[in-house]
């Protein structure tokens, strides 16, 4: 579904890039990352993807699971992305559960079938999930928001990964959608609203070498000219997020988060009701990167 999301009209939209490409874009990468809101990412995290003490979006049958995915659709719908469904099931302990991805597309005009992924998993495990990773996901939702105006060469798909905390059940099912075009690369952002009060505003990465080289390089760019403060830090090599499928398939990928030491990290006091936990400005500052990764090597136009 998602390939033939990104190779439709392909021919028409080539045409369209050939005249684009000769126009001086109208707006800078700077002020695209510059509409980046902490009002609208406060927003998501707090009323679109149940995150409220009590909540579960837990994937083997939480009941918040299935309206948080709802949401997101819808949402990314009203940004005009394409968006579509992506099932799949997994199987665990005798039982077989149905997953589904939400899977946003905005289509390159030059070379569509260039691809970049910007990933985070809406699934938790038996709680809220407001850092793990509501976070994450209110991150891609308002990168959408402020990139679905503007035109690219490449492709962006905006993937809000389902059965991350099961077994990446999400993510690997993705790369196998885009076998027949690998993506140039991918970022998970998972976790990035907690910030530690004995190591503030840093900005993990962790990735392999020398595969993913080219994307730690580029984030570590971005933190620089948008983090508004972070610190970029290479952490090394983990298989704990959505990037993981990427690497084991030989793509360019990495992990884009907070410190890992959260101490309300899978349990009941991950909401966004625990008084000082949540740090919205901080979140707001990875998206601010994250938009500026997406467009710089999606070839912004206008």
């Amino acid at each position: 579904m998602i390939a033939r999301a990104v190779c439709i009209l392909s021919a028409v939209f080539v045409c369209l890039g050939m005249c684009a490409h000769s126009r001086v874009s109208a707006v800078t990468i700077q002020e695209i990352v510059d509409q980046v809101s902490q009002a609208s990412y406060t927003d998501y995290l707090n009323t679109l993807l149940y995150t409220h003490r009590g909540d579960n979006r837990d994937d083997t049958g939480g009941p918040q699971h299935d309206p948080c995915a709802d949401n997101c659709f819808v949402q990314l719908r009203r940004f005009g992305i394409t968006t579509y469904y992506d099932p799949f099931t997994w199987t665990t302990g005798g039982m077989t559960y149905n997953m589904r991805n939400v899977v946003g597309v905005k289509q390159g005009i030059i070379s569509p079938d260039d691809i970049y992924v910007v990933g985070a998993h809406y699934d938790s495990v038996g709680n809220a999930g407001a850092d793990d990773n509501g976070s994450g996901v209110a991150g891609v939702l308002e990168a959408a928001r402020v990139l679905a105006p503007h035109t690219f060469a490449k492709t962006m798909i905006f993937a809000i990964f389902d059965n991350e905390e099961g077994s990446h059940g999400g993510s690997k099912h993705m790369v196998s959608d885009l076998a027949a075009h690998p993506p140039k690369g991918m970022i998970s952002i998972d976790m990035i609203a907690w910030n530690d009060p004995s190591n503030r505003n840093k900005a993990y990465c962790y990735s392999r070498t020398p595969q993913s080289d080219s994307v730690r390089a580029s984030l570590q760019s971005m933190v620089s000219l948008y983090g508004n403060g972070l610190t970029f830090y290479y952490a090394g090599v983990t298989t704990g997020s959505d990037h993981e499928p990427f690497e084991t398939a030989g793509l360019p990928a990495a992990y884009f988060c907070e410190d890992d030491k959260n101490p309300y990290w899978h349990n009941v006091n991950d909401t966004v009701d625990t008084t000082g936990y949540i740090d919205y400005a901080y979140g707001t500052k990875f998206v601010r990167c994250t938009v500026g990764w997406l467009a710089t090597n999606a070839g912004l136009i206008q």
